[in-house]
Parts: structure tokens; sequence; C-alpha cells
């Protein structure tokens, strides 16, 4: 049985198609949320951050709330702009976006990978995405942050910093990019990316 060589992982590849792959899907899901009406998030915050909550309620990850008064820090999660009652049901299309995007992805990682031959190779490749997107996930938990401050009480609203992480920078990337991989194997080489 040969071993798995690490030097067959197109790192830069899975890098490259992890950020796009996020960029994507924030972008649909914008367009998406923007079809109609923005819904009332109940908070002052830009129509990039709005956005941008809902990408991440996209995979699942809720949004926390942080308020700040009198020198107490109090937290609370589990805001998801999807389920409020005065959005639209169409919305709920929305949690397909994520897989969707890093499947593609995954197929480019490993189309693009210097050696797919065998199924491992293939599987690994596509879930190089993980990189990249766990890279764009931490910075999009900066990015899409809202902070305000009213008679000496702070707050701050942002994806769940842990669930973030977890759930949309490793596991989802993992899955679908590998699965994207996997779907690259089976086509038996037909999709091929010139690198060079």
């Amino acid at each position: 049985m040969r071993q798995f060589n690490i030097n067959r992982i197109s790192w830069w590849n899975g890098i490259i198609a992890g950020a796009f792959a996020f960029v994507l899907g924030y972008l649909l899901t914008r367009h998406m949320v923007l079809m109609g009406p923005l819904p009332d998030s109940g908070v002052e915050a830009s129509e990039t951050t709005i956005t941008g909550w809902f990408h991440y309620n996209a995979h699942t990850v809720p949004i926390a709330e942080e308020v700040t008064a009198f020198g107490e820090t109090a937290t609370a999660s589990g805001y998801n702009l999807i389920k409020l009652e005065d959005t639209s049901r169409y919305l709920e299309f929305l949690y397909v976006i994520p897989p969707l995007a890093l499947f593609v992805s995954g197929i480019l990682a490993a189309a693009s990978a210097r050696s797919t031959q065998r199924i491992s190779s293939s599987v690994i490749n596509g879930a190089s995405v993980f990189f990249g997107y766990l890279i764009a996930v931490g910075a999009g938990v900066v990015i899409f942050s809202a902070s305000m401050t009213d008679w000496g009480i702070s707050g701050t609203m942002r994806p769940d910093i842990w669930m973030a992480l977890i759930v949309s920078g490793i596991i989802y990337p993992l899955f679908f990019g590998g699965l994207g991989g996997l779907a690259y194997f089976f086509t038996q080489g037909k999709i091929r990316i010139q690198t060079h």
C-alpha cells in the first residue's frame, strides 16, 4: 500500500479556491437578500453588515450580541435573520449557497492539483479549500460586526465567533470541499485546469 504524499496537496490552490468560495457565497447571498426589502434586524447596521449576517446564518451560525452596561458584560447568541417572521420564505434558499459554493470550489481545487489519480488525493485537494475559507470566515467575523453606544451602554453584534470558526470555517469546507474533490475524481479527469 502506497503512502499518501503531503506534497501532492495544492495548498495555494486550496487557499485561493476557499477564499473564492466565501466571496462568491457572500455575493450570492447579498444578491438574494437585496432582491426584496431588507428585513428589519432591529439594529442600526450597514447593508453590507446585515447581508454578511445572513451569509453566516446560511451556515447555521447565529449572530451573537455582547452588551456592556455599568461595568458588567452579558452575551446572548442565537439570532438567525433567515428565521425572523418578517423575512421572506424564499430566503431559506440561502442555506444552499455555502455548500454549493464550497462544492464547486472543491472541484476547482482538485482539478488544478498536480496529482489526483487516487481518490484520497482528489478528496484531500478538494478539502484543501478549508485553508482559504477559514481565513475568510475569521476576517468576516471582524468585518461583519456592528457596534453601538447609548447612555453608557455599549453593544456589539457579530457572528458567533466559535460557531463561525468551527462550523463555517472548518466543518463546511472540509465536508463540501471534500465532496467536490470526490466528484472531480469520478469525472475521470474530464475537468482539467491549466495552472502553469
